[in-house]
């Protein structure tokens, strides 16, 4: 119990001193700021009824990498997990800079009729579980054809 306890007041430290640090750099802490170091490469999927929207993340530049496709979740859920319905915790994007941390690519996208991946959407009594099963599917056939990826993890 007594390292459970040191190791949660150390991260709470650690926590403090780097929101203390960015807060001294004039940087707002609730805001990511991987932009600077991660190239976001549009990465989109063309379906028979429209473009799915994605976004990759590369990984090793140098080399063929394993690549993570992040599914989004139920409801109004965007590429970076983020909703309409008032959700901003951007977990997928932040799940995707953590991977290119790793040297590992990653691929998140809209769902279909979710912001740019809206003209995909199909009516809404033809939208079924199988509808996002294949487009799961036709995302891992198009990732198998990108030889910058060796494997593939969803």
């Amino acid at each position: 119990m007594k390292k459970i306890a040191l190791f949660a007041f150390i991260v709470l430290i650690m926590n403090t001193i780097f929101a203390q640090h960015d807060h001294e750099n004039g940087h707002n802490c609730s805001q990511l700021h991987y932009k600077d170091y991660y190239q976001e490469v549009e990465y989109n999927l063309v379906t028979p009824t429209g473009t799915i929207s994605g976004t990759l993340i590369p990984g090793d530049s140098v080399k063929a990498t394993p690549v993570v496709l992040i599914i989004p979740g139920s409801g109004p859920t965007d590429r970076n997990g983020n909703s309409p319905l008032g959700v901003e915790a951007n977990t997928y994007k932040m799940i995707s800079f953590s991977l290119a941390d790793a040297g590992i690519a990653s691929i998140k996208y809209d769902k279909r009729g979710i912001n740019a991946s809206r003209d995909a959407m199909v009516s809404e009594s033809a939208l079924t579980f199988d509808t996002y099963v294949n487009d799961v599917v036709m995302w891992i056939l198009k990732i198998k054809k990108d030889k910058r990826f060796n494997k593939i993890y969803i």
